[in-house]
């Protein structure tokens, strides 16, 4: 993948699995992909599209979640990434406190342009 070459391979791949679960969203899912769906939505059916790839299916095993907005402490503080708090609307994590977040994902419609996956 052209520009990822700072990343380490499971953030390749993990990256690469959203794109093509992006893809599929846009593809598969021609309501919710290419018309005005709303963020919500379009993040709804990226993370079950994202929970079907291979790779995310592997790390199930080991105890790794793809949750849409999820609230670690069920408190509705928003999820901490880097020195950010914002609403995360799909993670790739281990749940819990101590759990690892592998990839947060902020979803935005493209507000009447074409469908694409950036």
């Amino acid at each position: 993948m052209q520009g990822y070459d700072h990343l380490d391979e499971q953030q390749r791949q993990l990256i690469a699995a959203v794109l093509k679960a992006a893809r599929s969203v846009i593809g598969e899912e021609p309501y919710v992909g290419k018309q005005r769906a709303h963020e919500w939505a379009l993040s709804g059916r990226l993370g079950i599209w994202l929970s079907r790839q291979v790779l995310i299916r592997r790390l199930e095993r080991y105890g790794i979640r793809v949750d849409l907005e999820y609230d670690q402490m069920a408190d509705g503080d928003r999820k901490m990434v880097g020195d950010n708090h914002r609403r995360i609307d799909v993670l790739v994590h281990r749940r819990g406190r101590d759990g690892p977040n592998l990839l947060a994902c902020e979803v935005k419609p493209n507000e009447g342009r074409p469908p694409s996956v950036d």
